[in-house]
């Protein structure tokens, strides 16, 4: 492949020697036979490559990181309408009046001053800002300067007639040749900044016109020979400059743009290389302090629940509570740094789920009021009755976004209120609707300077945040999080008057057979008698996490054993066959990942349900897990009831709850509604309808009575509507559907 690559590069010289040979040959043949003829063509051809220049440079502005060429590009410009001039005036075109050899010599002297002039100052833009517009006014006063001065006869004379070259002509053509000398010597000092073959190139066109502006020296007539070499040699320089810009710049523009953007770009990909190793160390970096701090923290929230159920003393109570709240602030804490860095890292998750939104906001709202009433502040929910009922978005993300919102506000907020304003608007035909929120409140505000820095990583501003708990992450992820629910988040706010934050996210609108049904939850607190023991072994390097684990699922009536690592595990596994593995997948010796494959690889292994257990909170990390062969996976911390569930689910088990009731299920029976409301009387229909529509509960309750009187599996059907509040769902169902 190599040689085939050289062998391309010498037939390309050998075409591109061959093509400049039939140049050269047909302008000397034209120069014996009609000269004013190779003349007009040779200036035609330095002129058409001038323009080319420019032309090449304007375009290719936005790609260098120099301005070099573009300064070249317009000095060659204004060069080409010089070099014009200089053609229109030679003896024989007849196009000026009282063109004359001196004119057309003034014309070419001026031409070579600027051409040498700018090649010396161009060097200068490598690293100063081009002005684009003052370089363009510029050179148009400069040139225009020159015109004139040459046709008004104030221009110092170059020729004349039957005498020859005046003495500013020969010592200009020497003041050029030493100018170009001068850039050749600070473009040997920039060559790091070119591409080496477009540097040749250029070094060859200078000094060629330098050879071109000597043997002008010997210029006797217009139609002489040192002018057929100087017209030569300038065709030469001019074809070099061709090879060095166009050519090149057009079948490999990246030469074009020099060197440093060459070296620029090998820079970027070693940067790019440095940031994925960083970013990968980062990743298990986050991965390991996910599983090294929310472990522990993990163990002291278990094992404070657990001694809250042995009837400790009220004091011994009060301490726990403070353990407890203390726990639960640190993991707070670390939750928001873990979730900033995965912000940071690219690596959140957008879960899309369907949900009751009168729900989701009932649920928030009686837990920020409890906050608020505790304060003696006044929280008001205040939405609209067309607010949209069901949605799909990432509802864990919603939730905590209006729950960091309004918890700002409870805790910058002394006396007053707080209010939570919330209306919906739907988009694309009734398939998707924005919603809007706003949250207010008459707390001390925010600086006017502060506002700007308010959504920032670890930033805690002005009085607001005088002595307040937190890490400043809170907003800022808050706004992350709005931002991935296609929102966006304002805050208007002054010092002593308050804040309001409004912001809006777009959503799905779902209905209500897209809604999974909740398990009511209740606490557990046996298994039930008719069926086997399940035996559960734990596997964990962690002994506190072993003993919690332990302790909790013997309190049900569980069998378990403990392995302290994926070795051990398999061992245990082998002799004693347990039912479940719960599975830590951080260990020494064998981590839960080898063990699990080991596990799952074995012809029995395969019935066994293995559930991981992990601190770590990134998405792909829970995909790994999946994927080696784990039925399921429980995060860290995590509550005793979604522990047991998830047995129960594995293992199809029955539990005794608290007070001897058993698990039931909410559930939403639209066709025993549909089929028996009509039996109800025309007056008692309209009445409960109507008390629904105004969210009347005193009326409901008492109507709703009366429907039990009149058909009781009615009522039975209608009561998960009453008993979850979901009389404007209830009212809708009985509206749109009965008419």
């Amino acid at each position: 492949m190599r040689k085939f690559y050289i062998m391309n590069d010498k037939i390309k010289i050998i075409i591109n020697s061959l093509f400049l040979g039939l140049i050269l040959f047909v302008f000397y043949y034209l120069s014996t036979n009609n000269f004013l003829l190779f003349h007009t063509l040779a200036e035609l051809f330095s002129i058409v490559i001038a323009c080319g220049i420019f032309m090449f440079a304007w375009n290719s502005r936005q790609f260098m990181d120099n301005n070099y060429l573009l300064f070249l590009g317009i000095a060659y410009l204004f060069i080409a309408s010089l070099d014009i001039f200089h053609t229109l005036t030679y003896k024989g075109m007849n196009i000026f009046i009282d063109s004359s050899a001196g004119l057309t010599t003034q014309l070419w002297i001026a031409a070579r001053y600027v051409e040498s002039l700018s090649l010396l100052i161009a060097p200068i833009f490598f690293t100063r800002k081009l002005e684009i517009s003052f370089i363009f006014f510029s050179y148009f006063i400069i040139i225009s300067i020159l015109l004139i001065a040459i046709f008004s006869g104030i221009f110092p004379d170059c020729y004349i007639e039957n005498v020859g070259l005046t003495p500013f002509k020969i010592n200009s053509e020497y003041i050029i040749s030493s100018f170009l000398l001068i850039s050749l010597f600070i473009l040997h000092q920039k060559r790091n900044q070119f591409d080496l073959n477009i540097l040749r190139l250029i070094f060859a066109s200078i000094l060629i016109t330098i050879l071109a502006e000597l043997s002008f020296t010997f210029y006797i007539d217009m139609y002489g020979f040192s002018n057929f070499v100087g017209h030569i040699l300038k065709i030469i320089s001019f074809y070099f400059i061709y090879k060095a810009i166009i050519e090149i710049g057009i079948t490999k523009p990246y030469r074009l743009l020099f060197k440093s953007l060459i070296e620029k770009e090998k820079s970027l990909e070693q940067a790019k290389e440095k940031a994925e190793i960083a970013n990968r160390a980062k990743s298990k970096f986050l991965a390991n302090m996910s599983h090294e701090l929310r472990t522990p923290i993990h163990a002291v929230l278990g094992f404070t629940d657990l001694i809250k159920r042995d009837s400790p003393t009220p004091n011994q109570l009060e301490n726990l509570q403070i353990i407890s709240h203390s726990g639960e602030h640190l993991l707070y804490l670390i939750n928001d740094v873990l979730e900033t860095s995965k912000i940071e890292a690219g690596r959140t998750t957008f879960n899309e789920e369907s949900a009751d939104f009168h729900q989701i906001l009932k649920d928030v709202t009686e837990m920020m009021r409890i906050r608020a009433e505790h304060k003696h502040l006044q929280f008001i929910l205040d939405y609209e009755l067309t607010l949209e009922h069901f949605i799909k978005t990432d509802v864990g993300k919603l939730r905590q976004i209006l729950i960091n919102l309004i918890g700002n506000s409870i805790k910058f907020t002394k006396n007053g209120r707080i209010n939570l304003r919330v209306r919906s608007q739907r988009l694309e035909k009734n398939k998707k609707c924005q919603i809007f929120f706003e949250i207010e409140d008459t707390g001390e505000g925010i600086a006017k300077q502060d506002l700007n820095t308010i959504f920032d990583s670890f930033v805690q501003v002005g009085k607001r945040y005088s002595g307040s708990e937190g890490t400043g992450l809170g907003l800022h992820i808050t706004k992350n999080y709005i931002q991935m629910l296609g929102g966006n988040i304002e805050v208007i706010s002054e010092l002593g008057t308050g804040s309001l934050f409004k912001f809006f996210i777009l959503v799905k609108i779902a209905k209500l057979d897209d809604i999974e049904q909740k398990i009511v939850s209740n606490k557990i607190i046996g298994l039930s008698p008719k069926q086997t023991i399940p035996r559960i072994l734990i596997v964990d390097d962690n002994s506190e996490n072993r003993l919690l684990l332990e302790k909790i699922l013997g309190r049900i009536g569980f069998e378990t054993e403990e392995a302290v690592n994926g070795k051990e595990a398999i061992i245990v596994f082998e002799q004693w066959q347990p039912h479940l593995i719960f599975m830590d997948m951080y260990m020494p010796i064998m981590d839960g990942y080898e063990a699990t494959k080991l596990i799952k690889a074995n012809l029995t292994g395969k019935e066994i349900v293995i559930i991981a257990l992990t601190a770590n909170i990134f998405e792909e990390e829970n995909s790994k897990i999946m994927a080696i062969g784990c039925d399921d996976l429980l995060h860290k911390p995590y509550c005793e009831n979604e522990l047991l569930e998830m047995i129960s689910k594995y293992l199809n088990l029955e539990y005794f709850y608290e007070n001897q009731k058993q698990q039931v299920k909410t559930i939403f029976d639209e066709k025993s509604i549909l089929s028996t409301w009509l039996i109800i009387s025309e007056d008692l229909r309209n009445k409960f309808y109507q008390a629904l529509k105004e969210l009347d509960m005193d009326s409901i309750e008492l109507l709703f009575v009366q429907v039990a009187k009149q058909n009781i599996e009615l009522a039975k059907a209608m009561q998960p509507y009453i008993d979850n509040f979901k009389y404007e769902q209830l009212a809708e169902l009985l509206d749109n559907k009965l008419g």
